[in-house]
């Protein structure tokens, strides 16, 4: 064979190989692949491979930002913030399946060092319905919770403590070696995790077990922080209530976000377990105290197989909190603790003693136990005191919430309401300054009208007038000063029921809610229908006339009454009540907002120009102030140490509760009468006299002080407390004080 034949035969027989190579090398490369991809499919099912990429999940947790603080106008912190020590357990590195065993070492530690606090149910969270200590009883709290409980549990309403100790025990794997079979350590264990399931514990929301944790609990949960992963200490602000016995029914206090709000505010930024106000000021600024939480993400790698679970990667800030901003009041808590003084001090004067029950117009067995004042700026309408006898501490609210709930007999005459704002009396007399306003407004009387009483009305009945002798011709600024029930029974009858109602409630906002920031009760007029829907009949002339006097089915608060003695001051104004003076930057250092007077109403509103009705309105105004007047002048010698030239202008009231056994004593009025500054409302409940305080009301705004009411009741005359003019306080009205008799 031929050297080209040679040649021929090798390179077909290189190509074979060559062939036959690259086919090999094709079914083995793809041999490979099916194997990769089999064990890439068994990887994900199964999760064997460590070389493929783990999933990666991300989570937000709420950052709490400082909530603003509430403070008197002077700036003086009342709802503030301390700052305490928290534990806190996170689920990001909370190691998986291990949650009981870091639990118990935290327990034992608080446990070991009381955590600051004596009773064993303020050494960490824990709500349930049965003792914290052995031997384990259902504690007394309503059937609906303690059946809610049992259910959550998976119990028969009918279980005992024993079955829920189990229960425990079972539903969160607490194993002997966990517990040493104990049922205290069970208890404690399953308390906390029941806990922290109620709270919906998870990546996106962390768990408070105790808060204002001793400082020996924090050095050795800190020296022992290597074996507890999952569990912080951290310094936190928490809600403090100073001086909690000044306005406590107004600042209000926090409670925990419920389910229903939660699902309503979420979307505003709310977490499970965050606070929310839960009444005053903290409940109605919410939106202005609570400032914007920031986020926390945290991102972690999910594992497969044995030991499952997730690997941290990172925990990062991608939003830093900013704290709320804080509110200013328009209540200086110096003159609001006075004002608190001289109601108490009412209040004891009265019962000082049996003889001072006795020299009472109306006395009873259990006296003068209650009552409340209301004080406000006639200028623009801020509320300056707002007291309420008897009262509570902010802070002593969660206890005595409870008691009232289960009824206990701990809360005579109701202390958690704020009769200056939430109880609506019967004015009595002091009505008649509205009846005389709107009668004269409306043409019903003038000025110069006289109208005679001989004791009785001659209508309806003949109900009497209080000074059954008579009281003979009288004007409307005399009727006033001497209270007269018959001069007030016509002016009403002339009115008639629908002018007589609207006009109260259009000019003086009897029955209407007053707007004033926090819950307040709205009174109540007397209407046909009021009436009607009360007694199931058609409300009669006698009613009507009644009405006139402050009596019938009329309700005011202490506010209502100031409300309407500053709408008179005003020459017919009425300004909003208002509690809020201005919202600031958490520190009180820079200015954000400021309320303005805002007129409610006005008298003169619809004059268009009229000068016949502008004169009729002026001189409705000026004909009862000059009554008020009146009234005070007639007393003058209680008011002889106030400034020079100046007096109060007020009506007294003796509201009508049980006819010949039990009564009210009521004022309204404010001072000075030329150029007023204050209006004042106070209310005596079964007692007396309710306007001998009017004078240390004066004394502690102007000058930060006041005298007592003397030991004795039956004495006529007041001594004048100092005998050398005092400088009255910056930024309220001057004069000279008068240090001797004088008509």
């Amino acid at each position: 064979m031929d050297s080209s034949g040679s040649n021929e035969i090798r390179d077909k027989i290189e190509q074979i190989i060559r062939t036959t190579l690259l086919a090999l090398l094709m079914v083995g490369l793809g041999f490979l692949c099916i194997v990769r991809l089999l064990q890439i499919q068994i990887a994900d099912i199964y999760g064997f491979s460590s070389e493929q990429e783990r999933p990666t999940r991300t989570a937000t947790q709420s950052i709490q930002a400082v909530r603003g603080q509430i403070a008197d106008r002077s700036a003086m912190p009342l709802n503030t913030n301390e700052v305490v020590h928290k534990v806190i357990l996170q689920r990001a590195f909370l190691p998986f399946d291990e949650e009981n065993e870091m639990i118990a070492l935290v327990l034992e530690v608080l446990e070991k060092h009381n955590s600051g606090h004596d009773e064993p149910e303020n050494r960490w969270f824990d709500t349930l319905p049965i003792t914290r200590e052995q031997p384990f009883e259902f504690k007394d709290v309503p059937r609906e919770e303690l059946d809610l409980f049992l259910s959550n549990l998976g119990l028969n309403l009918d279980a005992t403590v024993e079955h829920v100790i189990r229960a425990l025990a079972e539903n969160y794997s607490i194993s002997s070696e966990q517990s040493g079979d104990c049922p205290q350590k069970i208890r404690n264990i399953g308390g906390v995790r029941y806990e922290m399931e109620a709270a919906h514990f998870s990546f996106q929301n962390r768990y408070v077990l105790a808060e204002d944790i001793s400082l020996d609990s924090v050095i050795e949960l800190v020296e022992r922080s290597f074996m507890l992963p999952g569990v912080d200490i951290i310094e936190e602000a928490t809600r403090s209530y100073t001086h909690g016995e000044i306005l406590p029914h107004i600042r209000g206090r926090l409670t925990a976000i419920s389910q229903e709000q939660f699902a309503a505010l979420r979307d505003s930024g709310y977490s499970r377990g965050d606070l929310i106000g839960l009444f005053g000021i903290e409940q109605s600024m919410e939106s202005v105290l609570r400032g914007e939480n920031g986020i926390l993400e945290i991102t972690r790698e999910i594992t497969h197989g044995a030991g499952s679970g997730w690997e941290l990667i990172s925990a990062e800030t991608t939003l830093e909190p900013r704290a709320g901003h804080s509110v200013m009041l328009t209540i200086d808590a110096e003159f609001q603790g006075q004002v608190e003084a001289i109601l108490r001090n009412h209040l004891d004067h009265l019962n000082r003693n049996e003889n001072n029950r006795n020299v009472q117009r109306y006395p009873t067995e259990e006296g003068a136990r209650s009552g409340a004042i209301a004080v406000m700026c006639v200028k623009t309408g801020g509320i300056l005191a707002l007291a309420t006898e008897p009262t509570y501490d902010l802070n002593d609210y969660i206890e005595l919430l409870l008691a009232e709930a289960q009824g206990e007999p701990l809360l005579p005459y109701s202390p958690l309401r704020n009769r200056a704002t939430e109880w609506g009396f019967r004015p009595g007399s002091t009505y008649k300054t509205i009846t005389a306003v709107i009668g004269l407004m409306e043409g019903a009387i003038t000025r110069a009208c006289r109208i005679s009483c001989g004791g009785r009305y001659w209508l309806f009945n003949n109900p009497r007038c209080w000074e059954t002798s008579a009281c003979g011709s009288l004007s409307v600024a005399r009727a006033l000063a001497d209270s007269c029930n018959v001069f007030f029974y016509e002016v009403t009858r002339r009115l008639g029921a629908e002018a007589f109602a609207q006009q109260s409630i259009d000019l003086f906002g009897v029955g209407t809610d007053l707007n004033i920031d926090v819950r307040s009760e709205p009174g109540r007029m007397t209407t046909a229908d009021i009436f009607e829907g009360l007694h199931g009949r058609n409300m009669g002339g006698a009613d009507l006339v009644q009405a006139g006097i402050g009596q019938s089915e009329t309700l005011m608060t202490p506010l209502h009454l100031a409300s309407a003695a500053a709408t008179v001051a005003n020459n017919g104004v009425r300004l909003r009540p208002h509690l809020v003076h201005s919202v600031w930057n958490y520190d009180f250092t820079e200015l954000i907002h400021e309320t303005q007077p805002q007129i409610v109403s006005d008298a003169f509103a619809n004059v268009n120009n009229c000068p016949e009705t502008r004169e009729l309105i002026t001189t409705a105004l000026t004909a009862t102030q000059e009554g008020l007047l009146e009234r005070a002048v007639m007393n003058r010698r209680f008011y002889t140490h106030l400034t020079d030239g100046n007096m109060p202008a007020y009506k007294t009231g003796t509201p009508e509760l049980i006819p010949g056994y039990l009564y009210n004593s009521t004022a309204m009025g404010y001072y000075p009468a030329e150029n007023p500054q204050i209006a004042f409302a106070i209310v005596i409940e079964g007692g007396d006299r309710a306007s001998r305080s009017i004078r240390n009301i004066i004394n502690a705004y102007f000058y930060g002080d006041f005298e007592p009411l003397p030991e004795e009741a039956s004495g006529e005359f007041f001594h004048v407390p100092w005998d050398a003019p005092r400088e009255p306080l910056a930024g309220r009205y001057g004069g000279r004080l008068i240090t001797e008799l004088g008509e």
